[in-house]
């Protein structure tokens, strides 16, 4: 294994252990380059096109998004709402929407990173990804319902803001919720929560 096929994502750091990738034991091709890599994402990739497995490679250098018009994200928690990305081929350009509203551009780098070059995960609903201060916050990892009922949690806070938004209560969390922690690229120790359910 070498650097290029692992390369590093800012707001995936632990893809490769967190399940956002998978060992590529079959040795498949990349639907973008072609080539064999031994990790493959099968997560969300939001596309015209229906794509069997891409290269880390090919979405950390953009080629992904690039060749096939499509963005890792379906939203991101931003400004206040929420940000969504489509893409319009009567255009030939991607379109952005803050809420319901259309904007004319983004000039955020971080959140073009973490749209067009970011893995994203898999969730029950369509995936969303928190922010601090409109910077990307990391994807840790897929809670379980043992971590979340531990009272030894390094995450309390996190979880007390989820219950304190949502109502929820930890002894009544079940299979068919899910709870994404994410991490503070800024503050050491900062963690937020998002959750779904089936």
């Amino acid at each position: 294994m070498n650097i290029e096929q692992t390369p590093f994502f800012r707001f995936q750091p632990y893809a490769y252990t967190n399940g956002i990738f998978e060992v590529n034991h079959e040795k498949k091709h990349c639907s973008v380059c072609k080539n064999i890599s031994d990790y493959m994402y099968y997560g969300p990739f939001y596309s015209i096109e229906d794509l069997n497995g891409i290269c880390p490679a090919c979405i950390h250098n953009g080629q992904a998004s690039k060749e096939f018009n499509g963005v890792f994200q379906g939203g991101v928690e931003y400004r206040g709402s929420s940000l969504s990305v489509s893409y319009d081929d009567t255009t030939n350009k991607f379109l952005y929407f803050h809420g319901y509203d259309e904007i004319s551009s983004l000039e955020e780098p971080a959140i073009e990173e973490l749209l067009f070059r970011t893995p994203g995960y898999v969730s029950w609903q369509e995936p969303y990804w928190l922010t601090e201060n409109n910077l990307p916050l990391a994807f840790v990892k897929y809670l379980t319902i043992e971590e979340i009922k531990d009272d030894s949690l390094l995450f309390r806070e996190a979880l007390d803001e989820i219950s304190n938004n949502y109502g929820l209560n930890t002894d009544s969390i079940s299979d068919d919720v899910g709870l994404y922690l994410f991490e503070s690229l800024s503050r050491e120790g900062k963690y937020r929560m998002h959750l779904d359910n089936t």
